[in-house]
């Protein structure tokens, strides 16, 4: 009888959108991992040139947008994964 109800639970929270199934949600998590992992493995290569000659403050404006444009690359995919996950 336990058994039923929480399977009845889990019914209607995914019907809801409540519930994720544990292996989108690992696709998904596996896949943000990724992203960010290259994200930070490419950067050096990337920022290192730009960042020649500059002074303190040009170096830190650079930085900072450098690794907003990583968070906005991983938000938007987090976002493109949504409808996926809410099926």
């Amino acid at each position: 009888e336990r058994y039923n109800a929480l399977q009845a639970k889990a019914n209607y929270e995914k019907f809801t959108g409540n519930l994720v199934e544990y292996d989108l949600a690992r696709a998904a998590g596996a896949e943000l991992g990724i992203l960010f992992r290259t994200a930070l493995e490419r950067w050096p290569d990337t920022v290192a040139p730009m960042l020649v000659n500059l002074n303190d403050r040009e170096i830190r404006i650079i930085l900072i947008d450098q690794v907003d444009n990583i968070l906005v690359e991983i938000v938007e995919r987090m976002k493109s994964m949504l409808p996926e996950l809410s099926k």
